[in-house]
């Protein structure tokens, strides 16, 4: 944890809108809509919105790269580090997989031993519940794993160096990761050229077919903004929020796409996460709250203390949310909640933010028990 003194409160920032959105996307009727309900101003409206949540992740790799590539590299203690991370992801997934069989009466036993195995320790899936969450840290390892490599050609370029190894890999992801994706959402908008696919060209050219290399641009990107957040944030606040809704518009546009040609809603968050509106949406995030002056937060302790305490369990709002949405939530929403409200949505994802970050903290002071949480 960095001292006060360095603390960039901009990135707790960022850290706080994009758990408040993971849950957003997580656990929300508003934009629950399907291909049948059509394109009416409703859905239109709800898939607009829904696509903003597409910044969540992206914006916490952004985050960890500000912060690591940014500092001095411990080889020892960044390997410690992602040890413990991997074991309470070990954990967690473990506890999320017996509650919620519990919850809805799965008999674990009646799986195969080896299926059982691969979903606690191989990232296996199990069908009768829901893990598709638990991605998210495999990506982070692997990135942490490829960091020290990334670190030593980031700082080469940051002292001036002559090649740009760097860049040239940033702009091979880019193409690889990024545009081949969006150009066959192009390529579907005209019946001559919907059944040409260039997804050959990620699958057999593309090292990362997995998100690990999006989110390996987004760690590096966040790293470059950080270095140069000072220029970065004199971009005026209007352009940069003019840039975001423009990334919002494309992407809804692409949900409409992809909608209409696959004849279902298209998921605008997680198959979003590797599209240029989204890194469009999140770069324009990114700079703007970084004209947030942490001199300000200090000077509002009201403000400084919550702040702090959700950047602080992210990690640990990220674990305790899936259980309590699996669980108490879909009861709430089985028998209680029907009305779909995207206030009440967002009301409800400030309440687990706040709820499950305090739930941390207590949990930090307890002996044994902290070790299990981030």
């Amino acid at each position: 944890m960095h001292s006060e003194k360095e603390r960039y409160y901009y990135l707790d920032v960022l850290k706080a809108i994009a758990i408040f959105l993971v849950c957003s996307y997580h656990f929300t009727l508003a934009y629950k809509t399907n291909y049948s309900d059509g394109f009416t101003p409703y859905v239109l409206l709800s898939r607009f919105i829904a696509g903003i949540n597409s910044v969540c992740i992206p914006l916490f790799f952004m985050v960890n790269g500000a912060l690591l590539l940014n500092h001095d590299l411990k080889l020892k203690k960044h390997l410690k580090k992602s040890f413990v991370i991997f074991l309470q992801f070990i954990f967690w997934r473990t506890v999320t997989i017996l509650i919620i069989a519990a919850f809805k009466s799965v008999n674990l036993f009646d799986l195969e031993f080896t299926d059982l195995f691969n979903a606690l320790f191989l990232f296996g899936n199990i069908e009768t519940i829901g893990i598709s969450h638990f991605w998210f840290i495999p990506c982070l390892l692997c990135v942490y794993i490829m960091f020290p490599f990334i670190k030593r050609e980031y700082d080469y370029f940051m002292q001036g160096g002559n090649e740009y190894y760097l860049i040239i890999f940033m702009i091979i992801l880019l193409i690889l990761c990024f545009v081949t994706y969006d150009i066959s959402t192009l390529l579907k908008t005209s019946p001559a050229t919907a059944g040409i696919s260039i997804n050959g060209i990620s699958e057999n050219l593309n090292p990362f077919i997995s998100l690990v290399g999006p989110m390996l641009f987004y760690f590096i990107l966040g790293g470059l903004f950080h270095k140069k957040i000072k220029v970065l944030k004199n971009v005026k606040t209007y352009q940069l929020l003019l840039g975001f809704i423009f990334g919002a518009a494309l992407l809804l546009l692409k949900w409409t796409v992809e909608t209409n040609f696959i004849k279902e809603s298209w998921d605008n968050v997680y198959e979003a996460y590797n599209s240029l509106p989204t890194l469009i949406m999140t770069s324009c995030i990114f700079i703007l709250a970084g004209k947030v002056s942490s001199d300000a937060v200090k000077a509002k302790p009201m403000l400084k203390k919550p702040l702090e305490i959700i950047s602080n369990n992210t990690m640990n709002v990220y674990y305790f949310h899936w259980i309590f949405g699996y669980t108490v939530l879909d009861y709430l929403v089985t028998n209680y909640i029907s009305i779909k409200s995207i206030p009440l949505d967002y009301v409800k994802s400030i309440a687990i933010v706040v709820l499950f970050s305090l739930l941390g903290e207590v949990m930090k002071k307890i002996p044994l028990i902290k070790k299990l949480v981030h």
